[in-house]
């Protein structure tokens, strides 16, 4: 299945997950297709579907240019606790 919106077509998605996402965009594409908020929307199923994907390669292959997440503790666990008296 697809849907073509201003100037690009939109495939389904290859993982089950995405396809209320993809029933949506489809849904909304006569009123807000060719909008940026539109655009960045496609964009964003774009890149999920691409990401889901790849996780599903054999043995969880991870692709050498896939960032991994960064951590966001600073490594000062337990400093603000040390300080109180």
């Amino acid at each position: 299945m697809y849907f073509d919106s201003k100037g690009r077509t939109v495939f389904s998605p290859n993982n089950n997950l995405l396809e209320p996402l993809y029933k949506l965009l489809e849904q909304y594409e006569p009123s807000i297709g060719g909008s940026h908020l539109f655009e960045d929307l496609i964009e964003n199923y774009e890149y999920l579907d691409s990401m889901l994907r790849e996780s599903e390669k054999p043995n969880g292959c991870i692709e050498a240019n896939q960032e991994r997440p960064r951590s966001s503790s600073s490594g000062n666990i337990g400093s603000q606790d040390e300080n109180r008296s």
